[in-house]
């Protein structure tokens, strides 16, 4: 029997560019933990984002063509939530657990625009039911998102 010689770089580039089932059957043949690798090495971008969900991005943006600042913020909010579902690996976070922390990144404005100052977490009571959805598992993916999406960001929450 022939040995079968695989170039472990092709191998993970296609695998970045499978859907789910394409995937599962590369985890079956090679084994899931030959393609496991931190999900910010993956998602450096939206559409990094989109394809680790398996959507276009297209589809993810509430307006095609953004007529105002109002709709870009909107599909800027959009985005991050998406980034932020793939980041969170779909954890979906219970809010009425005080002991479950929340993290986000932290932003400061001044004159010169806005920036990326630090991150912080959440754990105390509040008198609403309604928290954020881009929110983050873990201090160093909320500081993560803050850092590497912050043109997203500003989109969102100035412009």
């Amino acid at each position: 029997m022939e040995t079968l010689q695989v170039n472990p770089s092709k191998a993970l580039e296609a695998y970045k560019k499978a859907d789910k089932k394409e995937k599962a059957l590369l985890e079956t043949v090679f084994g899931k933990g030959v393609f496991a690798c931190r999900i910010i090495d993956q998602v450096k971008s939206f559409e990094d984002a989109c394809a680790v969900k398996g959507v276009k991005p297209s589809g993810v943006l509430p307006f095609k063509k953004p007529a105002n600042k109002d709709q870009e913020a909107i599909n800027a909010f959009a985005m991050m939530q998406l980034i932020a579902q793939v980041l969170n690996d779909d954890h979906v976070f219970d809010w009425s657990n005080s002991s479950e922390y929340k993290y986000f990144p932290w932003f400061y404005h001044n004159k010169a625009g806005v920036g990326f100052s630090f991150y912080v977490f959440a754990c105390t009571y509040t008198y609403s039911d309604v928290g954020s959805r881009l929110c983050y598992k873990s201090t160093e993916l909320a500081e993560y998102a803050g850092k590497q999406f912050l043109g997203i960001y500003k989109k969102f929450m100035t412009q």
